[in-house]
């Protein structure tokens, strides 16, 4: 059964190259009978043909390098796009601990103030001289600013408010 397919296959190889060879040779023999008028225009039909394919080859290679194109310039955008977002990222995180580190300053300086000024209350409050205590709390507003002043005042009067009543009552 096998061998009678592959028989089968061989006979029907040889009858289709048989029949293209027969068509090559009616083609060959039509050239050789042609006039020299249908000879030049089957050249031209053949050279027609010929250049249509050729810029048919073009038009596809010239499409494929235009996609390539593309395609990089795509590439380039999108490596552009994201080292950008990068720079964004890494300059949004630098700014985020600069403010991280202005906050703490701030609340370091603010922290050593309030400390400065505790320790002006709890010597002004240990003057057991209330004139004295007066005179020191006089001498000590005068080279501070108002929201410091502000502060030793309330930090005085919850410390030993008995001092700062009479201290407010010789300032009258």
């Amino acid at each position: 059964m096998i061998n009678a397919l592959k028989k089968a296959a061989l006979w029907i190889g040889g009858i289709l190259l048989g029949l293209f060879l027969l068509a090559v040779v009616v083609e060959i023999m039509e050239v050789a009978n042609m006039t020299p008028e249908e000879r030049a225009a089957y050249d031209a039909e053949h050279q027609a043909k010929a250049e249509a394919r050729a810029a048919e080859r073009r038009r596809k290679a010239r499409a494929r390098e235009v996609k390539k194109a593309a395609e990089k310039a795509a590439e380039r955008e999108r490596i552009a796009a994201e080292k950008a977002a990068e720079e964004a990222a890494e300059r949004d995180r630098i700014a985020a601990e600069a403010e991280r580190e202005r906050r703490n300053m701030e609340i370091l300086r603010e922290y050593r103030q309030r400390e400065r000024i505790e320790g002006l209350a709890e010597r002004i409050c240990s003057i057991s001289n209330p004139y004295a205590a007066a005179s020191a709390f006089g001498s000590v507003l005068q080279g501070m600013p108002q929201g410091e002043q502000t502060m030793l005042v309330l930090a005085i009067s919850s410390e030993c408010p008995a001092q700062m009543e009479m201290m407010a009552s010789l300032a009258r």
